[in-house]
């Protein structure tokens, strides 16, 4: 699968020296009770391009990734183990600072009489959030017994074994909350609660995060941001973002040309096709550079499990055994890949649950499983010629 985002950016006014001001249109304007990160409506791509703005994540999606919120972004995470009640436990630490704090929160967290300064607290209670609200995989992640050490570290508890790869990826999924604001929704609130509690009603109405950018005011035809003042990164290149709206997205274009606007996303397509002339001379012209971004790609096999054969769990396992995923990643991508180590499922996007035993047996280990799998079918199910020698099957055959 292939992601692309196209912007169209008229570099004249871009960063405007009067007031560092970007300026796009949306159809749909974003709205303050959206930018809760863990609002259970599903977010419009307005509403995500501003809750991107105001927010970070204990880890960013970067290569390699790093930490926001601990003590050196690019620590490095050991994981140990701990027998509980008997059972195995895998433990990551994650070091917090004890003095000369960078990391704050907006200043509607005042508003709110939260303390700006972020705290291990606010993050075990992210963490703790992302699982109640299954982002987090509750099979893999405690909820019981995340917690804060003696030393003031943030302690996240595993019941299943992650790698530390696997785990920053899980990390890259979790917002950072107020602990103060969704503690007792956390704790003992149910979605029945949700709604009707105080704490999260008031954040919703002055809404706050981490972010670059921060809440600043909105209306039916426009939407404000500003630059957050004590976000600990970047250059401040851009001091406020003005989202406006208008239903029609090729007026969009127009307002850019009329250097109304400084950025259009969501650009009608293809852009040669609805005005007179050619896009290559537009863009001379105007001075205007039309980009076309490509970010991270997965390839991705679907398994129809109406298929009266691939509806059978353990025949989608036979066929999972039998792919040569390394000779792929070898020969079809150059080694220009990694693989996943499990199945992508709706509860881990990552594919890094190492729970799942068997996923990524290598040689005569998974020729073989593939064999036991489909003598489980039964005798409408028969394998001619299996060789592993030479990697072959010549045929499968289905009596039925």
């Amino acid at each position: 699968m292939k992601f692309f985002i196209t912007l169209f950016l008229f570099f004249s006014i871009l960063l405007s020296t009067v007031d560092k001001k970007l300026i796009y249109y949306e159809t749909i304007l974003p709205k303050k009770l959206t930018l809760n990160p863990y609002h259970e409506h599903p977010l419009k791509s307005s509403d995500k391009r501003a809750f991107a703005l105001m927010h970070e994540t204990i880890y960013e999606r970067d290569v390699p990734p790093y930490g926001n919120f601990i003590l050196n972004e690019k620590q490095k995470l050991e994981r140990i183990e701990e027998v509980i009640d008997g059972k195995i436990f895998y433990i990551y630490t994650l070091e917090m600072p004890q003095k000369n704090i960078k990391w704050f929160f907006h200043s509607n967290a005042e508003l709110l009489g939260v303390n700006a300064n972020i705290s291990a607290n606010d993050l075990v209670y992210s963490i703790k959030y992302a699982i109640k609200k299954d982002v987090l995989n509750s099979d893999i992640f405690d909820f019981e017994k995340t917690n804060i050490d003696s030393n003031g570290n943030v302690k996240v508890y595993l019941k299943s074994k992650l790698d530390m790869r696997a785990f920053k990826a899980y990390l890259m999924k979790v917002y950072l909350i107020p602990e103060i604001i969704f503690k007792d929704f956390i704790n003992k609130g149910t979605n029945i609660t949700y709604n009707d509690d105080k704490n999260i009603s008031k954040y919703n109405e002055n809404p706050f995060g981490a972010g670059p950018f921060e809440f600043e005011e909105a209306s039916d035809i426009e939407f404000l941001l500003k630059r957050f003042s004590d976000y600990p990164k970047g250059y401040k290149e851009i001091a406020k973002v003005l989202i406006k709206y208008e239903a029609s997205r090729i007026q969009h274009l127009k307002f850019l040309e009329e250097t109304l606007c400084n950025l259009v996303v969501d650009m009608p397509y293809p852009y040669e096709k609805e005005v007179n002339g050619s896009l290559k001379k537009w863009e001379k012209n105007e001075n205007i550079k039309v980009q076309e971004i490509e970010t991270d790609r997965a390839n991705v096999l679907f398994i129809n499990h109406r298929d009266k054969h691939l509806k059978n769990k353990n025949f989608r396992k036979a066929i999972a055994y039998i792919i040569d995923k390394k000779s792929i990643r070898q020969n079809v991508f150059e080694r220009k890949c990694r693989l996943l180590k499990s199945p992508l499922t709706s509860k881990d996007i990552t594919g890094g649950d190492t729970h799942i035993t068997g996923y990524n047996l290598k040689g005569k280990e998974a020729f073989e499983k593939y064999i036991e799998l489909i003598k489980t079918l039964g005798s409408d199910y028969k394998i001619v010629s299996p060789d592993y020698k030479n990697k072959t099957i010549d045929k499968l055959l289905y009596k039925g």
